[in-house]
């Protein structure tokens, strides 16, 4: 199923934060379908080993920076939606319950 929100997540060398930001990102209360995809920005540590074991899809972006790294994750989404969250943060709880 395509997802409704591509969520984008760069990161360099994050191996310290990573976990705790997926963690939250795959404990949503969202009920629509949606990606997590990491940019890795050709990470030295276990950030591209993190994110998959979240579940994210994992991207790699070799010229440094962050805009460089976000570009790639939004050419990359499937969705329409895009969001973009930094590996240190630790995004609410959201709820949404699709209306039938």
């Amino acid at each position: 199923m395509r997802p409704i929100i591509s969520i984008i997540v760069p990161a360099y060398n994050e191996e310290k934060y990573l976990p705790k930001c997926l963690w939250a990102l795959t404990h949503q209360d969202f009920k629509l379908p949606y990606e997590i995809i990491v940019v890795d920005n050709n990470s030295a540590d276990k950030t591209k080993k993190i994110a998959k074991k979240f579940g994210a899809r994992v991207v790699f972006e070799k010229k440094k920076g962050l805009l460089k790294a976000r570009d790639k994750g939004i050419k990359s989404a499937r969705a329409e939606l895009i969001a973009i969250t930094d590996a240190d943060t630790l995004v609410p709880k959201f709820s949404l319950t699709p209306k039938v």
